[in-house]
């Protein structure tokens, strides 16, 4: 159940902003064919602020690939970049240095890889820690856009009294900051973004529907003004309709508000196919009233009343025509109760378009009934099974990932469901776990960007704690973000509430660490790390940034020691989660700094503990077999009492579990190991 390799979406030959025709590896010359290959290669890199020339160069000499800055671009060779990509296929780093920098990123026909400006894109501010463009996606290809309202945030989060109150924050205090910031964000779209006096009016009549408004609008990714006029033609045509489905309404304004949004979400992920096959998606207009319609609710699995916003921007992106809504209604109408984990595998698998020989669709138009009749492959088959969740009321999104085989992709559907408890959680069909697809990416149909599956998993569970004090804390944290460069003690504050609030907010985490001294760091990330033991990611994510606020003078003993014992406890926490993905980003992160401090025994010991339980990983754990070949090549030439022979031995006991195929195809990740443990001096 194979999509074409990721790489594909990402360097399909002149992507993003070229727009040219996308082009599959095996159509490329001999030698850029070549490159593409070496781009899907899993690496593991872990930079703090290096400069962009010094690190292309060293990925260039590493992986034996010409990397180079357009003559056009050498201005940026000198901007410092700070990036961890543990696990991950070389084009995608290379891409996320891009989105960095305002970059795009070619292979010419001689295997060259050639970054260059894109035009009217500037390099990401210092204080954003992780660029996130918007991407405007086409079929097999997009384009790499900024945010449209810039990266800062027009709102100024605290009064003069606000800021007087945090030095003795009280429950009333908090609630005042909040209302009063509120305040401001309608303050200030009030003056910038035209709501018309009837929608203000009804804002003012209706506070629940206010505050949830101007709370949900994004000042980087939004178009307010559009947000407004699509939230006040809902409220003219039905203002009491429109109080009932606030939510609902709200999800709509901030999705629709860009008119490629959905068009942007359908085409996500999907390749082999033209535009000309796919007919008009439904109205906003239209979608509002298939959901908020007296005689649809017995259809829904979960009433759209009942739904936060968040959850339902994945629900409304309905990106579908009126005549797939029949067809699904006919084959599927059964009182809310469409087997979803089934619909994955009711689209016929495609061998041929597989192996890119053509399609069993051709050009058929691109419908559910199609593909239902013709097939298709997997993303396919997630497009499918997502699209008629969406229409049944259950919020659902297409996930792509990588898993042990390495240098192919796989696509599977995410859904909205619900605990034995009652509560959402984030339910999968298709994510095979024998392939082990432990992350996966999808869409953000209200930002236009790119998230993981694991926060949308985070997100419900915040949302499913209490939706009230999650909707507090990503607006606690929004001024926390506001605030971070410029006033470091009152993010923190307003961090710290966030938090405690509801835990499930991962910017106010990252704020707060950040933000902290190194004592405070560590006892954050403790606190963080007791409070999500489901949610390794953002564990992870926390202790990097935690161990970039402490003392990293590894000669020093005492320093070394306070960190592999964080490091200890990271690990020991995602393999409870069974994440044994981020079990050895841990461990990378842990022996280079052994490594630097020479110790060389723990070193292999350590590397070889993580190898060993994780061998069936194939080539997640590739990374860690290369950082031990790199450095036993380094300690048989420093210390020659180093038994190299150890060694050679343990890889040859393990060779025998490592995933070499899968079905007739030889995995990229066995030729890697060999090549690897052949270069063993």
């Amino acid at each position: 159940m194979r999509l074409a390799p990721l790489v594909v979406l990402l360097l399909c030959t002149f992507h993003s902003w070229a727009l040219s025709p996308c082009v599959w590896a095996q159509d490329m010359p001999a030698a850029a064919q070549k490159t593409f290959t070496a781009l899907e290669k899993t690496v593991d890199i872990d930079w703090k602020r290096r400069p962009l020339g010094d690190a292309l160069a060293e990925v260039s000499a590493s992986e034996g690939l010409s990397i180079t800055l357009d003559a056009s671009a050498v201005d940026r060779a000198t901007k410092p970049v700070t990036l961890h990509a543990a696990s991950q296929p070389l084009g995608s780093v290379l891409d996320r240095l891009a989105d960095r920098l305002g970059l795009d990123m070619r292979i010419s026909s001689t295997g060259a890889v050639v970054m260059l400006p894109v035009p009217g894109a500037v390099p990401v501010p210092d204080w954003v820690e992780e660029a996130q463009p918007v991407r405007r996606y086409l079929l097999g290809r997009y384009q790499r856009l900024p945010p449209p309202n810039g990266w800062g945030d027009p709102v100024v989060p605290l009064s003069a009294d606000d800021i007087a109150a945090l030095a003795k924050p009280t429950p009333k205090t908090w609630q005042a900051l909040l209302d009063g910031y509120v305040d401001r964000i309608e303050a200030w779209h009030t003056e910038h973004s035209s709501p018309s006096p009837e929608l203000l009016a009804f804002l003012k009549a209706n506070p629940a529907v206010r505050k949830e408004f101007w709370r949900a609008i994004d000042p980087r990714f939004d178009d307010a003004t559009a947000a407004c006029r699509i939230f006040d033609e809902l409220r003219a045509k039905d203002p009491k309709r429109l109080v009932e489905f606030k939510h609902l309404g709200i999800a709509i304004a901030v999705v629709f508000d860009t008119p490629e949004a959905a068009v942007s979400s359908r085409y996500n992920l999907l390749w082999m196919v033209n535009e000309q096959q796919f007919g008009p998606v439904l109205s906003y207009a239209e979608v509002y009233d298939w959901f908020s319609s007296p005689k649809n609710q017995a259809l829904f699995k979960f009433k759209p009343t009942t739904l936060a916003w968040p959850m339902m921007v994945h629900e409304v992106d309905l990106d579908i025509g009126q005549e797939e809504v029949a067809w699904t209604l006919k084959q599927y109408v059964s009182g809310g109760k469409v087997d979803l984990l089934a619909l994955y595998a009711q689209v016929p698998y495609d061998n041929a378009k597989l192996a890119h020989s053509g399609t069993k669709l051709g050009n058929q138009p691109y419908t559910l009934a199609d593909l239902r009749q013709y097939g298709g492959v997997c993303v396919d088959q997630a497009h499918f099974a997502s699209r008629v969740a969406k229409l049944f009321g259950v919020p659902a999104l297409k996930c792509g990932g990588n898993g042990r085989y390495g240098g192919v992709g796989h696509a599977w559907a995410g859904y909205l469901g619900a605990s034995k408890t009652g509560k959402p959680e984030l339910l999968f069909t298709g994510r095979y776990q024998g392939d082990c697809y432990y992350t996966g990416t999808a869409f953000d149909p209200q930002t236009r960007t790119e998230l993981l599956d694991r926060d949308v998993e985070l997100l419900y569970a915040g949302v499913s704690l209490d939706y009230a004090s999650y909707a507090d804390s990503a607006l606690l944290a929004r001024g926390a973000r506001a605030l971070e460069a410029t006033a470091p003690e009152q993010a923190a504050s307003l961090a710290r509430e966030a938090v405690k609030r509801n835990p499930f907010v991962a910017d106010a985490w990252r704020v707060l660490l950040r933000t902290a001294t190194a004592d405070q760091a560590e006892k954050s990330w403790q606190q963080l790390a007791k409070a999500m033991p489901d949610h390794p990611d953002i564990v992870w994510e926390g202790l990097r940034l935690a161990l970039t606020r402490m003392p990293d003078d590894v000669s020093d003993k005492a320093v070394r020691e306070r960190r592999q014992k964080l490091y200890q406890a990271c690990y020991v926490q995602c393999g409870t989660a069974k994440r044994p993905d981020l079990q050895i980003q841990v461990r990378l992160a842990q022996v280079d700094e052994l490594a630097i401090a020479k110790q060389d025994e723990d070193v292999i010991t350590l590397s070889f503990e993580t190898v060993r339980g994780n061998i069936k990983e194939g080539t997640l754990i590739m990374p860690l077999v290369k950082r031990v070949v790199t450095l036993a090549n380094q300690f048989a030439v420093d210390n020659p009492r180093f038994r190299m022979s150890v060694v050679k031995d343990t890889f040859a006991k393990l060779e025998k579990d490592f995933p070499k195929a899968r079905g007739n195809e030889i995995a990229p990740s066995w030729t890697e190991w060999q090549e690897l443990v052949k270069s063993l001096k």
